[in-house]
């Protein structure tokens, strides 16, 4: 196997992308990434395919300042990226992918580097392909608008602070807030007042992808959240999307029982690594 290095957007998405939508779900994160890339180019991102007898097996792509995202694939597939990135001197702040992927990738880069390899979390991806049930809580879903822009950084900080992601990808996600009204990708839940944000991603013509969800301590067990995530699902489901997707943190059971009672099933679980000096 080889490692193949793109920096042309579409002649990347054009090698990799049936193999990522041979497992839609699976690789939702490397297929919104390369449609984003390929509407918005940026000559900072790193788009490799791993081919085996020139058939890509496998594709890792990152956007600085975020981590490396693998595709599913063999775990074959990681030795030669990891070499390929190792003589090309790249550093990387940290990888997420399907959980034996990213295993995979923590062992073979820890064969080349002394640095310290950190498992950060445990992600469930979840997904539900019809309307979910009503929630109860009073009020209604609404798409957030430029004058909403303090409150929703204000949550943002607050939201990273809890889940623990990194500065970079904090500031980052808050300079696009106004690109992300502007293409109704923020919502907030009102009852006399917001009370709750949500976002959600583009990823493939046929699914979706929520979040983050953000409930601020004094509205919280009200079930606020529960409710935005039912209408936001209802109405991205209501086009021509098949699935809805979400990650819920393994390690907050209350996000996802609330997530399943909806209808959301698990799909896979991903993990994540940060990469020290």
């Amino acid at each position: 196997m080889k490692a193949r290095r793109f920096t042309d957007a579409r002649s990347f998405s054009a090698c990799v992308g049936q193999l990522l939508m041979r497992q839609e779900r699976e690789n939702n994160v490397p297929l919104g990434i390369v449609r984003r890339l390929v509407d918005k180019p940026s000559d900072a991102a790193l788009m490799i395919a791993i081919e085996d007898s020139d058939r890509p097996v496998c594709a890792a792509i990152m956007t600085p300042p975020f981590k490396l995202v693998l595709s599913t694939g063999p775990a074959a597939a990681v030795p030669p990226l990891v070499e390929h990135l190792c003589i090309e001197g790249i550093a990387l702040p940290g990888v997420t992918s399907p959980a034996p992927m990213a295993d995979a990738f923590a062992a073979a880069w820890g064969k080349h580097h002394a640095g310290r390899i950190d498992m950060m979390f445990d992600i469930n991806l979840l997904a539900l392909g019809g309307a979910p049930p009503a929630g109860a809580a009073p009020g209604a879903l609404r798409a957030a608008a430029t004058y909403d822009v303090d409150l929703l950084r204000d949550w943002s900080m607050g939201f990273f602070a809890e889940v623990g992601f990194p500065t970079n990808e904090r500031d980052s996600f808050i300079w696009d807030l106004g690109e992300r009204i502007a293409a109704r990708r923020l919502w907030l839940w009102e009852n006399g007042e917001p009370v709750c944000m949500l976002g959600h991603t583009e990823t493939t013509p046929r699914t979706a992808r929520i979040g983050p969800v953000y409930t601020p301590r004094g509205a919280r067990g009200k079930g606020y959240a529960t409710a935005a995530v039912s209408e936001l699902t209802r109405r991205l489901l209501a086009g021509e999307r098949d699935w809805c997707l979400l990650f819920a943190d393994v390690a907050n059971p209350t996000s996802t029982d609330m997530y399943r009672r909806l209808g959301y099933e698990e799909v896979c679980l991903f993990r994540e690594y940060r990469l020290g000096p």
